[in-house]
């Protein structure tokens, strides 16, 4: 339900911003254990790198398979509900999508070949990948239900703030290429961050849809807590 600015009860519009900054505060504190996590799992505590260079690169591979899937899901996103949102919005997902296609590109380059041909054939039945994951499967019905406004919090502000809080450590791995390449993805994946905080600031002020994003970031600190190497 979106309730009109000028009409709207000085009481409603105070408790929606209370959810909304509790919302924000509840992600960075979701940011910070993600963070916190990705260092642990690539450091030890004198700050030497626990992972061979081998097992970093696998790590990479599956993270250009994450990125070819939000790309997906934001292009669903779109297909069910673009026609209800904003045109300045529909633009930046749309540029959201290209990025996300553009970020797996540039992860696949930088893998050795045999990780180049083991994404491929997992990407031949990508169908089946998507299908099995858990948090999309709950989200497809509530997209298709044309409810998007938790689904896009869920998409461009969770997942890319957990991107960001992770590739800050990563793009600090002494591995050039790696470093030149998520130089550019953080820098996308903060654009994208700040699409959505526009769009839920703009929105939820004076909208139920508060309440909705703010289980979504409960629900996203409580992820953070049970992920391990990005498993969120």
């Amino acid at each position: 339900m979106h309730i009109n600015t000028e009409i709207a009860p000085k009481a409603f519009v105070a408790e929606r911003n209370g959810e909304i900054a509790l919302a924000f505060n509840l992600l960075e504190e979701a940011q910070e254990i993600v963070r916190h996590k990705t260092h642990d799992y690539f450091f030890d505590d004198a700050g030497n790198i626990k992972l061979t260079e081998k097992a970093i690169f696998e790590w990479l591979a599956d993270r250009a398979i994450d990125e070819y899937k939000v790309g997906y899901q934001v292009g669903y996103l779109l297909n069910q509900c673009g026609h209800l949102m904003e045109p300045w919005l529909v633009g930046a997902l749309g540029k959201q999508v290209e990025d996300e296609s553009r970020h797996y590109r540039l992860l696949c380059n930088i893998l050795p070949q045999s990780l180049q041909t083991q994404v491929r054939y997992r990407m031949s039945s990508f169908p089946t990948l998507i299908s099995k994951d858990a948090r999309w499967r709950t989200m497809v019905p509530v997209i298709t239900n044309r409810d998007y406004v938790a689904s896009l919090f869920e998409l461009s502000l969770v997942f890319e703030g957990f991107a960001s809080a992770a590739l800050q450590v990563v793009a600090s791995l002494p591995i050039r290429k790696i470093q030149r390449v998520y130089q550019v993805i953080l820098r996308d994946e903060q654009a994208h961050f700040g699409v959505g905080k526009k769009f839920v600031l703009r929105t939820c002020q004076t909208s139920e849809s508060a309440h909705s994003v703010l289980l979504v970031a409960q629900e996203a600190v409580n992820r953070a807590n049970n992920c391990s190497s990005y498993d969120w």
